[in-house]
């Protein structure tokens, strides 16, 4: 999802010959985004490990010194093994999402380049694609390199830092952006996507059939050892990376298609209470587990038994941290897109088209497509 929303933008203007999104205004739209409430709750987490320390249920760790602020702070505390702070082990995605916030205009500039030298539509698609081919297969490199024998010696089975830098889940940010390329080629000019990417849009639930296949493998892990949480062998590892990414590419493809009409999609995801639900879902993953520590852990213990009241209990309280960290964190800052963003302050979440998109800019491709074939 952070491949092809961050990329579909940049998609729209290579594949058209458009002007690129600009720079400045993208880093602002994604700072107003994820920083402020995330800064909160950092906040929270580094007061509980500096003041409070270890209670009787709930080990917050400590502060050593000015860099065990500035890590997390900066969004660097995946680097180094053993520092993300208590209630914050989940920000690790935080992190590597912002080093691909970083990077996406790069990755644009260098396949808008590419990309545009080519005098059809099809032929700018496929310049994009390929690469991006091959950062799916770096990425399965660099797995494949963190299930060597140097990180699979631990006698605890523990999972290395290694596997949570942005090179570890590059794949699927190219998948990602792979989909934004071919949904922007498919708005400009239908019939121009793979086959594949339409059929998605005509049988959604053929795909979501197919991704519930793959969850059910990627649980089942038939080449893992232990079946437990600790780090896979080299077999599995390769194994797991194609399910993944397989899994997330069934899940996401049938949402984008444009055009795409499914009463049973529109039904589940569509109506009022997940529209609410998916405006608060930065929170609500924010604040889940230090809600969970400090609330739920004093009272199941640390290793509860009755899942279901654990998982009601946790989802009520967390929806409920979620909207107040919504409303008095993310949408003050919401406001501020206007002037620093230059974007409303409502998030464009209903629509899959960017803001910046110029229909009448397809129209500058159209006789090239016709010459194209």
């Amino acid at each position: 999802m952070t491949g092809y929303l961050l990329y579909r933008s940049f998609a729209l203007a290579t594949l058209t010959g458009g002007k690129r999104p600009d720079t400045k205004r993208y880093f602002w739209r994604r700072a107003l985004r994820i920083l402020p409430a995330y800064w909160v709750l950092t906040a929270v987490a580094l007061f509980l490990s500096g003041v409070v320390g270890t209670t009787a249920k709930v080990d917050w760790g400590s502060i050593g010194g000015i860099w065990d602020v500035l890590r997390p702070v900066l969004l660097l505390h995946i680097y180094e093994p053993f520092v993300i702070p208590v209630g914050m082990e989940h920000t690790w995605s935080n992190a590597v999402d912002f080093a691909y916030y970083l990077a996406m205009p790069v990755f644009a500039v260098l396949l808008g380049l590419w990309a545009k030298r080519a005098s059809d539509l099809r032929t700018r698609l496929l310049r994009i694609v390929l690469p991006l081919v091959g950062l799916i297969f770096v990425g399965l490199g660099f797995t494949m390199w963190t299930h060597t024998g140097q990180f699979m010696n631990d006698p605890m089975a523990l999972w290395p830092m290694q596997y949570l830098w942005p090179t570890s889940y590059i794949g699927w940010l190219a998948a990602g952006m792979i989909l934004a390329a071919w949904s922007a080629a498919e708005e400009v000019q239908p019939g121009s996507s793979p086959g594949i990417f339409r059929f998605a849009g005509r049988r959604p639930l053929v795909l979501w059939t197919g991704a519930l296949v793959v969850y059910v493998l990627a649980c089942v892990s038939p080449f893992s050892e232990n079946h437990k949480l600790d780090y896979p062998g080299m077999t599995a590892g390769i194994v797991d990376y194609w399910l993944f990414i397989a899994f997330a590419m069934l899940i996401v493809t049938p949402l984008i298609v444009p055009g795409m009409k499914s009463r049973f999609i529109e039904g589940l995801l569509a109506n009022a209470p997940m529209r609410f639900l998916g405006k608060i879902s930065y929170s609500l993953f924010l604040w889940h587990v230090i809600v969970y520590l400090l609330f739920l852990v004093p009272i199941f213990g640390a290793e509860p038994t009755n899942f279901f009241i654990v998982y009601a209990a946790e989802l009520a309280v967390a929806i409920g941290m979620a909207i107040f960290s919504y409303y008095a964190f993310e949408r003050p800052f919401h406001k501020l897109r206007p002037w620093l963003g230059k974007a409303p302050a409502q998030l464009s979440v209903e629509v899959a088209r960017p803001a910046e998109y110029d229909p009448a800019q397809a129209d500058r491709l159209a006789p090239v497509s016709r010459q194209g074939g």
